[in-house]
């Protein structure tokens, strides 16, 4: 897929998941929570009055939380997208990871890749950042799943 563009839909996606990244691990830590609570307030016995099975011998409580974080989407989903852009981040240029620390994962970024070259950050021109770039994010949006076409 690689030399295809995305459309404005997929762009602007793969931007929002980029500025959110910081806060991953917040999100991530907040869905376990939720399940949690959710699992503590259904409080369900499967097996009433019976005995335990002998297939499992730990935790009833912990083996139920565990099937429940293996089950929820939005988990899988979050975690998914937070190894993806971890991954593509990581195996990225050195120009890539500049683009992606100075213009989306600063709290209030105001960054271009424009104003990084005139500030002398990103040591290529600007049609060969534009280029990196768009191969990174067309990278990474295959690692997510993403639909990938021209304009």
């Amino acid at each position: 897929m690689k030399g295809l563009r995305q459309n404005r839909a997929t762009r602007q996606l793969i931007y929002g998941l980029l500025a959110d990244y910081p806060r991953y691990d917040e999100y991530i830590k907040q869905r376990k929570l939720e399940i949690a609570f959710e699992r503590q307030q259904k409080n369900l016995d499967d097996n009433f009055g019976g005995g335990r099975s002998n297939s499992y011998t730990g935790d009833p409580a912990a083996l139920a939380k565990l099937e429940a974080e293996e089950a929820d989407w939005r988990l899988q989903a979050l975690e998914r997208e937070y190894k993806a852009i971890t991954d593509c981040y990581l195996e990225g240029p050195e120009e890539a990871q500049i683009i992606c620390q100075e213009c989306y994962f600063k709290p209030h970024p105001v960054e271009t890749i424009e104003s990084l070259i005139n500030k002398g950050k990103l040591l290529v021109s600007k049609a060969t950042a534009n280029r990196i770039w768009t191969a990174w994010l067309e990278d990474l949006a295959e690692r997510l799943g993403l639909r990938t076409n021209h304009l």
